[in-house]
């Protein structure tokens, strides 16, 4: 009999989680969906220069970001764009162009403030 209880008591867990996923699959798919749609992703000069410094020191997840996510305004997508042209694995000239890069991104800070 508690075998059955305790399995009768799993099934509320069980809808509420299913109902969740149900829900928020298809708002986070609208969401990817409209932030492609609107250009890309927002971000800042800043972001834009961490991200190529933590890809100079070789950090795979700062790569990964950079290579997947388009930038919306056209002055940082620009500069994402020339650091794709860096080949990996990195040299010590691409990890300078990186370097320059971020510079450059952060050159544009007063054109967002």
């Amino acid at each position: 009999m508690a075998p059955l209880i305790s399995e009768l008591l799993k099934w509320p867990l069980r809808i509420a989680t299913a109902a969740l996923v149900m829900i928020l699959l298809p708002v986070a798919l609208i969401l990817g969906i409209w932030q492609t749609i609107r250009g890309g992703a927002k971000s800042t000069p800043n972001k834009l220069a961490e991200l190529l410094r933590g890809a100079s020191e070789g950090s795979r997840g700062h790569w990964d970001e950079l290579e997947c996510v388009p930038l919306r305004d056209e002055g940082l997508e620009a500069i994402r764009r020339e650091a794709l042209k860096v080949s990996l694995p990195l040299t010590p000239e691409g990890k300078s162009k990186l370097m320059q890069l971020a510079e450059q991104a952060e050159g544009l800070n007063s054109r967002h403030n």
